[in-house]
């Protein structure tokens, strides 16, 4: 993970086990989105999107005390298993770009998720603690998902 607080930009490397292209649609189908798309493992999430560029995405996320923070963007660029970028922003905040780069690492994917533009500091380190418990929670997902693959290769 690199923190670089004077441009205000997140940049997260994690690898997991499992095949780029089931990654790249847990990051890119709404139904799956909702199972990892999160910042508590008590919260709920919707998410309504169209994968494709210039197509407007949302992901309400609900705390377990009726709060509610809304995510929304565009589709910048769209390339299937390797890139997904949009823009992030939350309730009525200023546009920030996110960058998912999906790269094959020892039989599974190595994620670079990239967050630049964001206005401040403050915005950095909500950003930096929040992708941090997502990729957590995908972590989690991709467990099920790589289980569901390989059963699903079996027959």
């Amino acid at each position: 993970m690199k923190a670089n607080v004077a441009d205000h930009t997140v940049v997260i490397r994690k690898t997991f086990p499992i095949d780029r292209k089931i990654l790249f649609a847990a990051f890119s189908e709404s139904q799956k989105m909702q199972k990892w798309f999160f910042i508590e493992r008590c919260w709920n999430t919707e998410v309504k999107n169209t994968l494709k560029v210039g197509e407007k995405y949302s992901i309400k996320m609900l705390t377990h005390d009726g709060l509610v923070s809304n995510n929304h963007g565009v589709y910048k660029e769209i390339d299937p298993p390797k890139r997904l970028v949009f823009t992030w922003a939350i309730n009525e905040s200023i546009d920030s770009l996110v960058k998912v780069d999906f790269e094959l690492a020892n039989g599974g994917t190595k994620i670079t998720l990239t967050h630049d533009s964001l206005p401040n500091e403050s915005y950095y380190c909500l950003h930096l603690w929040s992708w941090q418990h997502c990729l957590e929670n995908l972590r989690r997902y991709s467990n099920t998902l790589t289980k569901i693959h390989k059963h699903a290769e079996i027959y």
